[in-house]
């Protein structure tokens, strides 16, 4: 019996981009143009450390199979195949089995090219924990929703991936889940082509998706991520500069950490029922960068610190809920610094550079030149920024030297992590 690992996130509101509950492939048209087997979509990368497989797959004749569907037919569930350096001509359809697939090359070399229209991976059939694909790069899927990747009511781990090259149009997306527990581990998305007005990179309904150490760059495409599960996002970058949005949450929850975020017009938008406030956006050492809105949220229970936002309006708070707060963070916006509806939060040891303040009541609160070295493309904060140890004097909050918090994305004892 399957158990699925999900958020109890509710039903959302908000725009229809559902859809209709159909789990079948959307067929969309001609595949782009894939990537073939030239290796160009990461740098030269080591040979996976992976365990011995129960079963190979050479194209080339040189193991138990040919085709990686082949391998699937004859596995069973447990069962670890893998995959020698080729390009693959196929779309893989997991069957309900838990199996562990990974390239035994980098991942520039084993390449998995649909070889019909839908899905390049899918796992709809309640495959389980252990179900996994590593070491590959995924190209050429067409679909409406899930060019690449489409899991639905299944547990599923893309790890050391590339994701390039695949097609979807109108409200499609390159990786689309339902009921599903999704992890990305290493994983590069770029260069998709997603049109249409409510198109986007990821679409995450119901469910989790932790997203780690995940590049994306969302071409094309009007939303990066538009979700409404619980989403982990942790040592990533997100760039959707070119995008509208660059994460979306309509009930759901957002835990970003040591990870940057930058959009066209607002970097996060999140949204709760008037009703209930429950839904959480946490920002910790988190970056987020865009022209109108950095982060927007409408009934949410707001969580800042240490963090950099950046916007014509760094942040708005509708009505947030009364346990939210900021601390040792910067809110810098041309029109508003903090926008808020007098609802009660607390908001300590932030800077808010000289936007406006909008109201904002905070409590030692720095304003001026938050000092930072060349913003926004550089965070860091230069010899004499009044930020520096400005920030939650709380030691458990000292920064990872032992002083006394920074404010920005710098400080605070997850300050030196990844960027």
């Amino acid at each position: 019996m399957l158990l699925l690992l999900l958020a109890a996130c509710p039903d959302p509101g908000g725009i229809d981009l559902l859809p209709g509950g159909d789990t079948a492939a959307v067929d969309t048209g001609d595949s782009p143009e894939p990537i073939g087997d030239t290796g160009d979509t990461a740098e030269p990368d080591e040979v996976p450390d992976e365990p011995e497989p129960d079963h190979v797959v050479d194209c080339a004749g040189g193991g138990d199979f040919t085709s990686i569907t082949a391998a699937i037919d004859a596995a069973h569930s447990g069962e670890r195949i893998g995959l020698r350096a080729c390009t693959y001509t196929e779309n893989l359809d997991y069957r309900g089995k838990t199996l562990d697939i990974y390239g035994l090359a980098p991942r520039s070399q084993v390449v998995i090219v649909a070889a019909a229209r839908g899905p390049v991976v899918t796992a709809v059939r309640g495959e389980s924990v252990g179900t996994r694909l590593a070491h590959v790069t995924l190209s050429g899927g067409a679909n409406g929703y899930g060019a690449a990747l489409y899991v639905d009511r299944a547990l599923f781990t893309l790890q050391d991936a590339v994701v390039t090259g695949n097609g979807s149009s109108n409200t499609g997306s390159t990786h689309y889940q339902s009921a599903a527990s999704v992890r990305f581990i290493d994983v590069e998305l770029h260069d998709n082509e997603v049109s249409g007005r409510q198109g986007m990179e990821v679409y995450a309904n119901d469910g989790s998706l932790h997203l780690q150490r995940v590049t994306m760059r969302c071409a094309g495409a009007p939303y990066g991520i538009y979700q409404h599960v619980c989403l982990l996002m942790t040592d990533s970058t997100l760039d959707c500069a070119e995008a509208d949005y660059g994460v979306v949450v309509s009930g759901g929850e957002l835990h970003v950490r040591r990870s940057r975020i930058d959009a066209g017009s607002v970097g996060v938008y999140a949204e709760d029922n008037a009703d209930t406030r429950n839904e959480r956006v946490w920002l910790y050492n988190t970056a987020v960068v865009a022209r109108d809105y950095a982060v927007n949220t409408q009934y949410m229970h707001v969580k800042v610190r240490n963090s950099v936002l950046l916007g014509d309006r760094a942040l708005s708070l509708n009505r947030p809920h009364a346990d939210s707060y900021l601390y040792s963070s910067a809110f810098v916006g041309d029109r508003c610094a903090v926008d808020d509806d007098a609802s009660p939060y607390v908001a300590a040891y932030n800077a808010i550079g000289d936007s406006p303040d909008c109201g904002f009541a905070g409590t030692d609160t720095i304003t001026g030149d938050p000092g930072f070295v060349d913003a926004p493309g550089d965070l860091h904060l230069a010899a004499g920024s009044p930020l520096v140890d400005a920030g939650d004097p709380d030691p458990g909050e000292n920064d990872a030297d032992g002083t006394r918090n920074d404010i920005g994305i710098y400080g605070g004892n997850e300050g030196d992590g990844p960027r």
